[in-house]
């Protein structure tokens, strides 16, 4: 019976999981294409892309968050 109810939550969290990816990939796609349009600097971009970088950089390596 145990076997069972575990076999049961291990579906609904599936369920669930598999909406949250599909409903994350639909507002990815529909956001990337209205972000076609964009006028932004390349400068700006690679220097944000550069800075996004290394914060993740550091929040994994500890220099940012965390203990």
């Amino acid at each position: 019976m145990f076997r069972l109810v575990l076999v049961l939550l291990l579906l609904i969290m599936l369920v669930i999981v598999i909406g949250a990816v599909a409903g994350t990939a639909k507002s990815v796609t529909a956001s990337a294409q209205s972000a076609l349009g964009d006028n932004m600097p390349k400068t700006f971009q690679r220097v944000a892309y550069v800075v996004l970088i290394l914060l993740m950089f550091g929040v994994v390596t500890g220099w940012l968050g965390g203990v």
